[in-house]
């Protein structure tokens, strides 16, 4: 698994990679924003078949502020250490809420080596033992890396991967928020018809929390 990288490398080249660091303010206010109680949430759970859904989903596709988010400053943050975003672009962009006792199942986002995700955490606030992890899988349904949800973290992998997010422990009291958004090459062979194998586009108008 990659993680943290010294040199930029190609998106390809990667597994994993978190990024950390100091975050401008409206990024905290994009959180909070993500969090507040009047956001128009769905029970679906973007990522895993209908009948599994057991979690909030927000599609924000549309939304500027989101597409704002992704502008100024993850994908100047990804630039930073991946010489070729350039070839890539956001097919799609949403938002999960998990809140207590709702588990997503092990999936994978496609099957594609040049398809991937990137996630956003938006809880806003998290501490060691409150859980909340994206756990990653191999072959052989192996753990073989975890990410903590830090507020404002990056985290992108590639969609054929398979990958879990679990809830955060009821003593947080807060919903584990992640914000989505699915790459894919700016001229694709046959990658583009397979990102969406495993979505959904079923939702119910439900409030979460």
């Amino acid at each position: 698994m990659n993680g943290q990288e010294t040199e930029k490398v190609k998106l390809e080249d990667l597994v994993i990679l978190n990024l950390d660091g100091p975050k401008p303010n409206f990024v905290g206010d994009y959180i909070a924003w993500i969090n507040h109680r009047d956001r128009n949430w769905q029970m679906q759970g973007a990522g895993v078949p209908l009948k599994e859904a057991k979690f909030w989903y927000k599609e924000l596709s549309n939304c500027e502020r989101t597409t704002n988010i992704w502008n100024d400053f993850i994908l100047p943050s990804l630039s930073e250490k991946i010489i070729n975003m350039d070839e890539f672009k956001v097919d799609r962009q949403y938002a999960n809420a998990q809140t207590e006792g709702q588990r997503s199942s092990i999936h994978k986002d496609a099957n594609t080596e040049r398809t991937y995700t990137c996630l956003l955490y938006a809880t806003e606030s998290w501490a060691l033992g409150e859980e909340g992890e994206t756990l990653f899988y191999n072959d052989v349904n192996e753990i073989v890396a975890g990410v903590n949800p830090l507020p404002g973290r990056i985290t992108v992998f590639k969609g054929s991967i398979a990958h879990v997010g679990r809830p955060l422990h009821r003593e947080s009291k807060l919903p584990r928020i992640t914000v989505a958004f699915k790459l894919l090459p700016k001229n694709p062979s046959e990658d583009k018809r397979v990102i969406y194998d495993n979505w959904n586009i079923y939702w119910y108008n439900q409030k979460p929390f």
